[in-house]
C-alpha cells in the first residue's frame, strides 16, 4: 500500500510486548498502519477545523492501537475512550492507556527495571531505555476512560458520558478474536451504535478483514485502502 502520511520510521520503542503490555488473547495493529490510518482522519478533523480530537475505540481489546497512537500523536489527541466486550480487555486497556500518563510510565519503568535485576534479560534492559524515550512523547495530559460494554448489543452506550470526534477501531476477525455476525451486518450495527455518541463532523475509520462486508446507510465513504488482508474503510456521518 502507499503511505501518504508515515515513512518508515522506527517503531522499536512501541512494539508491542516492550513497554505496552500484550497478551496473546489480543491481535496487535501494527503500529504504522495504525499512525497511517490515525493521520488519514486527522487531515479530515483539521479540514472541518477540529485541533484536539476525543478518539473512541469500541472494540479496543488491549488498547495496543491506542497506546501507540497516544504516544505519536499526543498533541491531536484530548480524550481517549476504550471499551470491549471482554472484561480482561479492558483491564489490559487500562493498564496501556496508564502509559500515557508520567506515573503509569513510571511504574512501567519501575517493573520492567526489576524484571532486569532478577533475570538480567537484554529486551527487558532494552524496553528500559525505550521507556526512557517515551517520557519524551508525553505531549498532552490526556484524558481515559475505559468501561467494559458489548457494542453490538441493544443501546450499548447507554449510560456513558462520552463524545467522539473520531472512531477507530480493528473489528474482530481472523483466528485469535471473533464476534457475533449473524447476517453480515456486525460493522454496520457497530455504526449504528456510536453514531449517537458522534461530535459534529466525526469521522468512524474501521480495519476488517476483506471478506467481511461494511458500510451503513447512515454515514458517506470518503477514504478506502488496502493492507495486506486488511481493508481500512473512513467514512463520515451524514
Amino acid at each position: 500500500m502507499v503511505y501518504r502520511y508515515v515513512n518508515g520510521d522506527n517503531f522499536a520503542d512501541l512494539a508491542c510486548g516492550n513497554v505496552i503490555l500484550h497478551k496473546s488473547r489480543f491481535p496487535c495493529l501494527p503500529a504504522r498502519l495504525a499512525a497511517e490510518i490515525f493521520m488519514r482522519c486527522y487531515s479530515q478533523l483539521r479540514e472541518s477545523g477540529i485541533e484536539e480530537a476525543a478518539v473512541y475505540d469500541p472494540c479496543c481489546g488491549g488498547a495496543y492501537m491506542l497506546a501507540v497512537l497516544g504516544f505519536l500523536y499526543g498533541g491531536f489527541i484530548k480524550a481517549i475512550y476504550a471499551s470491549d466486550v471482554s472484561e480482561d480487555a479492558v483491564k489490559l486497556a487500562g493498564a496501556n492507556l496508564s502509559l500515557l500518563s508520567e506515573t503509569g510510565l513510571l511504574k512501567r519503568r519501575e517493573k520492567l527495571q526489576e524484571l532486569y535485576l532478577t533475570y538480567g534479560k537484554q529486551s527487558h534492559a532494552a524496553a528500559v531505555k525505550s521507556v526512557d524515550r517515551l517520557f519524551d512523547k508525553l505531549q498532552n495530559n490526556i484524558s481515559v476512560k475505559t468501561f467494559q460494554t458489548d457494542i453490538l448489543s441493544h443501546d450499548p452506550l447507554s449510560g456513558f458520558d462520552l463524545k467522539a470526534d473520531l472512531v477507530i477501531t480493528d473489528v474482530p476477525y481472523g483466528a485469535l478474536t471473533s464476534w457475533d455476525d449473524a447476517g453480515g451486518c456486525a460493522i454496520s450495527r457497530m455504526m449504528d451504535a456510536v453514531k449517537p455518541i458522534l461530535n459534529k463532523n466525526a469521522v468512524v475509520a474501521v480495519c476488517r478483514d476483506k471478506t467481511q462486508k461494511s458500510g451503513n446507510k447512515n454515514y458517506i465513504r470518503i477514504d478506502k485502502f488496502q493492507c495486506g488482508k486488511r481493508v481500512i474503510e473512513i467514512f463520515g456521518s451524514k
